[in-house]
């Protein structure tokens, strides 16, 4: 792994467990093990780092969930929402700690208006595979962002749920994220 990549992995980590504050330059240095100072080659501040991680955190998961959505054959709404929901849960499974990042930083005030937009941008094509379906089935007429709301916390409920029982058997957790679907499928109906 590059240097580039170390620190992104040490500043991913320590800002899940120590909060954005709560971490130096130099601590993420010694976690990547790299030179103090290091960063300062591949990110102008510790500020940009975080722009570029909330970013690409929330790129990589809309790279991954998209072609689940757009590859499928799609019968009717209910089954394009659910596309979305079982690949966000997915990829959340798959990378907890970028999970865990993005339900900080999601809201936080470190993250810039910018790299917001620019993330908010990645998920464009995903509101917009989706947008169409939610206003087909939306009877009880919510706005639709506060739909994706809903969506979105539900969803992470789900995964935060599953992440805490691993213990859990395949079946079982693929019942959970179903039943989960279900629940939040029958509130916006």
């Amino acid at each position: 792994m590059d240097n580039r990549s170390k620190l992104k992995q040490a500043a991913l980590k320590l800002f899940v467990e120590k909060g954005f504050q709560g971490t130096s330059t130099a601590s993420i240095s010694k976690e990547a093990s790299v030179a103090t100072g290091t960063l300062f080659n591949y990110f102008a501040t510790k500020d940009e780092l975080l722009d570029q991680l909330y970013i690409e955190s929330r790129t990589e998961m809309a790279d991954w969930v998209l072609p689940g959505i757009t590859d499928e054959i799609v019968v009717d709404e209910e089954e394009q929402i659910y596309l979305l929901w079982e690949g966000c849960i997915e990829w959340c499974l798959a990378n907890p700690l970028n999970f865990k990042f993005i339900e900080i930083y999601s809201r936080s005030s470190f993250v810039s208006r910018v790299a917001r937009q620019e993330a908010d941008s990645s998920f464009a094509a995903l509101v917009n595979v989706t947008k169409s379906a939610i206003e087909e089935v939306n009877a009880s007429q919510l706005p639709t962002g506060l739909i994706y709301q809903v969506f979105f916390a539900q969803m992470s409920a789900v995964v935060t749920y599953l992440l805490d029982k691993s213990e859990l058997s395949s079946a079982e957790k693929r019942e959970i994220i179903e039943s989960g679907f279900q629940f939040f499928w029958s509130a916006i109906q």
